[in-house]
C-alpha cells in the first residue's frame, strides 16, 4: 500500500492559521456577548435606580405616619413589554404602598445608594433595585425601603440586537482573513511551487 501522502506545508501553515483565527474570533465572540449583557443591565439598572430614587423622593412624613404618592414620572420611563413590580416599606418593614410579597426575605435598605440583584419573583426572574429614604420623626429616625423591579424580556432583547449586530461583522472579518491568509500563502509559496 502506498504511504498516505503528507498534507503539503502550505496546508499545515493554512491549517494552522485557520485555527489560531477562530480562537480569536470565537474568544472575540465571547467577550462582545458578555459586553452586550453588560451594556443592557447598565441602561435598564438607570431606569430602575431612577424609578426608586422618584418614589424616594415623593416619601413623606404625617401624623408619624409614612405616606408616598406614587408620581406619575416614577414608571412613565419603562416601555415594552416588562412588568414593573413596587413596595415602600417603612422603617418598621410595614408595607406602606406595593406588592407585599416583593422581596420580603431581603434584608431593608440602609442607604440612598441603588443596590440591584436578580431574584425569582412569581415564577419569572426578575431585577430588582433598593433604595433607602431616611426620615426622621419627632419619635425616631428611620430608613424607608423602596423596591422597583422589572421582568428582563426587554433587557434580553437589547443584549441579543447588540450581539446581532457585532456579530456579523466578526464573521466576516473572520471570512476575510481566512481568504487573505489563502492569498498571501499562495503567494508566499509561489515560487517553490
Amino acid at each position: 500500500t502506498m504511504p498516505a501522502r503528507p498534507f503539503s506545508i502550505r496546508r499545515r501553515i493554512f491549517a494552522l492559521a485557520v485555527s489560531l483565527l477562530l480562537v480569536a474570533a470565537v474568544a472575540l465572540a465571547v467577550f462582545i456577548s458578555d459586553y452586550a449583557q453588560r451594556a443592557a443591565d447598565r441602561a435598564f439598572d438607570r431606569l430602575l435606580a431612577a424609578s426608586a430614587l422618584t418614589i424616594a423622593g415623593a416619601v413623606q412624613i404625617e401624623d408619624e405616619a409614612v405616606l408616598v404618592e406614587l408620581p406619575f414620572a416614577s414608571f412613565a420611563m419603562f416601555s415594552g413589554s416588562d412588568r414593573l413590580f413596587y413596595a415602600v416599606r417603612g422603617p418598621d418593614g410595614s408595607l406602606v404602598t406595593g406588592y407585599d410579597d416583593l422581596a420580603v426575605g431581603l434584608p431593608p435598605a440602609a442607604s440612598a445608594e441603588p443596590v440591584f440583584q436578580d431574584l425569582s419573583y412569581r415564577g419569572e426572574i426578575v431585577r430588582l433595585a433598593t433604595v433607602g429614604r431616611l426620615i426622621s420623626s419627632t419619635d425616631a429616625a428611620g430608613w424607608v425601603t423602596i423596591r422597583v423591579a422589572e421582568t428582563q424580556n426587554e433587557r434580553e432583547l437589547l443584549s441579543a440586537e447588540i450581539l446581532s449586530n457585532a456579530m456579523l461583522p466578526l464573521a466576516a472579518l473572520t471570512l476575510l482573513a481566512v481568504g487573505i491568509v489563502w492569498f498571501g500563502l499562495g503567494r508566499t509559496f509561489a515560487p517553490l511551487s
